[in-house]
């Protein structure tokens, strides 16, 4: 196969800075893994970058990324034998914007009477549902159903599958934001003394599978710079962690100035910054 490989100018691939050993700077990663193959750099962040790419792909039998996973894989083929569905409600958009309609697809018994209320997070149905509808005159076991949010609020809230007798069956978290919000991260404070725990919290991500946060030095290119220290999400819209001794990295920051990043699904596309110092 005649392979291509796309790298980014000034750069190229991380792994081509794995030296032999000090004074060699080749690479025995870099030329294992890429015998045989060509090299190109393009920067895909500009417009002309894109479109050269694009007209390298047009020509190309298949096109690989590593992003946003650097993790390696082994594909196998494999039989799947149907099962029942359990009983189950879910919310097929996790973030919405203020306006936007909410879908809610459920899985139900079906015994009649059953239907779906929304309650802001941890609230009960029957005291602080804010929305309310069944799940169809037919007593269906399958289907989606539809909420406007003209009228509420910002925050987390849970879809809730209830049967016809009042009993809960199922609940689902998830969020809404302000028109035009934007993903946000915060740390406790500005400043921290070597050693102390750093308090970061993050709003309105996209809560993807693989969301991570990362500690750089202050103000670098996560596409250039190596992390210091860096955690998951957890794949969680909002949520807070502490920055410690048990996050990956070397612990604890020296003093000087940092940044904390909130990065995409285990690549390094930039959603939120906020900067902190750690003095001592």
């Amino acid at each position: 196969a005649d392979v291509i490989k796309v790298e980014l100018p000034g750069f190229g691939d991380q792994s081509r800075w794995l030296p032999v050993q000090p004074g060699d700077a080749r690479s025995g990663y870099f030329i294992g893994c890429n015998r045989g193959k060509r090299s190109v750099t393009v920067d895909l962040r500009t417009p002309d970058g894109r479109e050269i790419f694009l007209r390298l792909a047009e020509w190309a039998d298949v096109v690989i990324t590593p992003w946003p996973s650097d993790h390696r894989a082994t594909a196998s083929t494999f039989t799947v034998t149907p099962g029942a569905p359990p009983v189950m409600v879910a919310a097929d958009e996790r973030l919405v914007a203020i306006g936007d309609d909410v879908h809610v697809t459920f899985h139900a018994p079906g015994g009649g009477g059953e239907h779906v209320a929304i309650v802001p997070a941890g609230g009960h149905p029957a005291s602080g549902g804010i929305a309310d509808q069944s799940t169809g005159a037919t007593d269906p076991t399958d289907g989606t159903l539809t909420f406007s949010t003209d009228t509420w609020t910002s925050g987390a809230y849970e879809a809730v599958l209830i049967r016809g007798g009042g009993q809960e069956l199922s609940r689902i978290p998830f969020w809404v934001k302000e028109p035009g919000a934007k993903p946000s991260i915060s740390t406790g404070k500005d400043t921290y003394a070597v050693g102390e725990p750093i308090e970061v919290s993050w709003q309105d991500a996209r809560g993807e599978r693989w969301d991570w946060i990362g500690v750089y030095k202050r103000g670098r290119d996560p596409l250039i710079a190596y992390y210091l220290l860096w955690t998951y999400t957890g794949s969680t819209i909002a949520g807070s962690t502490l920055v410690d001794e048990n996050v990956h990295g070397p612990w604890p920051l020296d003093a000087g100035k940092y940044s904390v990043y909130l990065l995409r699904d285990d690549g390094y596309r930039l959603e939120a910054r906020a900067d902190f110092t750690v003095t001592g």
